[in-house]
């Protein structure tokens, strides 16, 4: 793991290019996140890609439809 390391995102809602780090639960293995967009205010899901060491940005209600 790259420690610090900072992962671009677009929020899935405004398409504002934002930059995050992974969290402490991602850090441990679990690889999803909830966040809130810095410009638009809407909720989004952050999944860790361990194989290309990237983060996607996804919109809540897609999971919220799952559950």
């Amino acid at each position: 793991m790259d420690k610090g390391k900072i992962y671009k995102i677009v929020c899935p809602h405004c398409q504002k290019e934002q930059h995050v780090c992974k969290s402490m639960l991602q850090s441990a293995k679990i690889d999803a996140g909830i966040v809130t967009c810095l410009y638009c205010g809407e909720i989004m899901i952050l999944v860790y890609d361990q194989e290309n060491s990237t983060i996607v940005a996804g919109k809540w209600e897609r999971l919220k439809k799952q559950l």
